[in-house]
């Protein structure tokens, strides 16, 4: 396992850069997911990275090594393992020389290393099977397998879990990961999925307009958001104007709440709220409230309720135990917690 460490990254393609100066710290052992809109560059990145694509400029080190800047270290002379979005299996081979592929055919540990990989992903016993004979869950972890099998310095993955199912993308993400740690592995994945990003990885890097927008613990980058559009890329947010704000507390549409952090150190600021925030109390009969219910849709555990709160579309999630207001009630809303002030956008833009 080796540490990753970008510098002033560049490259384009043709015409203007897709990467214009990305700097990036991956530690050892860990995992960071590369999330961003269409068209971003979280690809390319990683072909950056293999050593599929030589930068325009800036500097790639695994470890001490540089292997990109002022010298460029061929993508077979890396040491990275890679786990495409679709596994590509050999169809022809069984599992287990799928998995040592990459081993020395004479290696004295080969039969070895292939059991313990085998066992780590779950699949002991399935050695002997074909990739056909395999569940997409299944081929995907033997990918896996097959890339860590030479111990590589770094492990990239290129949405790995695109092509699954949404029960079976919950349970393969969670073996992935397992297996990442228990072998220590330094990993990037790319994903579009912004529940994946924050569920499996140590840091989050989120990328826009060929830069990194923010990097953290996901929990730092859900929470504290550096702007609007990172705050709507990994969930769901309404973001509205200050009405009124001292040192510690700020009132918006939705009412009053205490400031927990805020990114607007200069210039006006929009309060973030996520739909987990607001509490609705229904109005009584010809009480005034300050929102109207739009509608709801269920989501499962709750209900996605959008409320018009003055001339806003906000929203709210209710749990499905609750009591979920009709279309045309008017309720009272209440923020829970505390809120994170970001850079404010122009009218209308970041609401959902």
């Amino acid at each position: 396992m080796s540490e990753v460490r970008v510098r002033d990254l560049v490259f384009a393609y043709a015409g203007p850069p897709v990467l214009d100066g990305i700097d990036l710290d991956v530690a050892s052992g860990s995992l960071t997911s590369l999330i961003g809109p269409s068209g971003c560059g979280k690809t390319t990145l990683l072909r950056l990275l293999a050593g599929f694509e030589r930068p325009s400029a800036g500097q790639i080190l695994l470890g001490d090594r540089e292997v990109a800047g002022a010298r460029f270290v061929p993508a077979d002379r890396r040491r990275i393992g890679i786990v495409p979005q679709e596994g590509a299996l050999f169809p022809h081979l069984r599992v287990a020389d799928n998995v040592g592929f990459a081993l020395p055919r004479r290696a004295r540990d080969r039969e070895a290393r292939i059991a313990e990989l085998l066992d780590l992903i779950g699949l002991a016993g399935y050695g002997d099977r074909y990739p056909r004979e395999l569940s997409g869950g299944q081929q995907q972890r033997v990918a896996l397998a097959r890339a860590l099998a030479p111990r590589p310095d770094v492990v990239l993955l290129d949405e790995p879990f695109a092509s699954l199912d949404a029960s079976t993308r919950h349970e393969v993400r969670r073996e992935v990961r397992r297996a990442l740690h228990e072998e220590q592995a330094t990993a990037l994945m790319v994903t579009h999925d912004r529940e994946e990003a924050l569920s499996v990885a140590d840091q989050v890097v989120v990328l826009g307009g060929g830069r990194v927008a923010q990097a953290g613990r996901p929990e730092e980058v859900y929470r504290r958001p550096a702007t609007a559009a990172v705050a709507t890329l990994l969930g769901r947010a309404s973001l509205l104007p200050v009405l009124h704000q001292t040192a510690t507390s700020v009132v918006c549409a939705l009412g009053e709440a205490p400031v927990g952090s805020s990114a607007a150190a200069n210039g006006p600021a929009a309060v973030l709220v996520r739909p987990e925030q607001v509490l609705l109390t229904p109005a009584r009969a010809g009480e005034e409230a300050a929102a109207v219910v739009l509608d709801a849709e269920l989501l499962g555990p709750v209900w996605r309720v959008r409320l018009q709160a003055a001339e806003h579309v906000v929203e709210a999630a209710v749990s499905i135990t609750s009591a979920i207001p009709e279309v045309g009630s008017r309720t009272h809303t209440h923020l829970v917690g505390t809120v994170h002030l970001v850079p404010a956008v122009s009218r209308g833009a970041g609401e959902s």
